[in-house]
């Protein structure tokens, strides 16, 4: 969602949210696909009801709102959450989860002014916690980890560790960032879930991306688009390279479909 229907300023810009709601007005279902947590998504979305269906953490889960349920779900067990913050705490990184719907954050001091930096694009809700611990204590499992390196050689200790939890996978998205999702997670698996829920085909299904964790999700869709800014990888996959994310690329892939006579 970030880089593809928000501003620099992490807004929804009036053309995206125009070109979301003639789709609708079309029959055609909306689904805001994101690595934030629920309670983390543009509130524009979260208070409108016609967004009924958001997939969020990656692909970690998929919520219908008009139930309050989840139609898809794969998350880290708590007992090898519990097992890696052991490990973490040791080391020189921040640590956010994504747990119960909420973005939380470890730390204090400078701590958590690193991690609120590092994960500044879910700053739309965001809690600051000093023992990250006590969030576990209501949670089933944990949706994400997101973890800030605050020493650039934690990451190949962290790599390392890493490699003895197969039940996980771990996206490096710098030399300093990664993201951390349970093995079954995925926007493509989530969206595959959904699709067979609504009972939607893959060929009537499209959608548009801009990083390599949006890869699976292009898999699912009969149409792919993705905005110029998008990482290498996906402008090689996609069938549509749009405007950046700067100039409307919700809006573009809206104007395409038209023109096209898909919607």
């Amino acid at each position: 969602m970030d880089g593809t229907c928000l501003d620099t300023f992490k807004r929804i810009s009036a053309r995206n949210l125009r070109a979301m709601k003639i789709l609708q007005e079309r029959g055609v279902i909306i689904v805001p696909a994101s690595g934030r947590a629920l309670e983390s998504i543009p509130s524009v979305i979260l208070k409108d009801p016609s967004f009924r269906y958001v997939l969020t953490s990656n692909g970690s889960r998929v919520t219908d709102r008009d139930e309050n349920s989840r139609l898809f779900c794969e998350e880290i067990p708590l007992s090898v959450m519990k097992r890696l913050l052991e490990e973490f705490r040791r080391m020189p990184v921040t640590i956010g989860l994504q747990v119960n719907d909420r973005y939380v954050v470890q730390g204090g001091t400078i701590a958590s002014a690193v991690g609120l930096f590092a994960f500044r694009s879910d700053m739309e809700k965001v809690s600051v916690v000093r023992n990250i611990d006590k969030v576990l204590e209501d949670a089933e499992g944990v949706e994400k980890i997101t973890m800030f390196y605050r020493n650039p050689s934690a990451r190949a200790k962290v790599s390392e560790i890493l490699k003895e939890y197969p039940g996980l996978q771990t996206a490096f998205t710098s030399v300093l960032y990664a993201e951390i999702c349970a093995a079954g997670a995925g926007k493509g698996n989530a969206l595959k879930k959904l699709r067979e829920v609504l009972g939607i085909s893959r060929e009537e299904t499209a959608c548009i991306g801009d990083g390599e964790n949006d890869l699976t999700m292009f898999d699912e869709s009969g149409m792919t688009y993705a905005p110029a800014s998008a990482s290498k990888v996906i402008l090689a996959k996609t069938d549509v390279i749009t405007a950046d994310n700067r100039s409307d690329a919700f809006f573009r892939m809206t104007e395409d479909l038209m023109k096209k006579h898909l919607v």
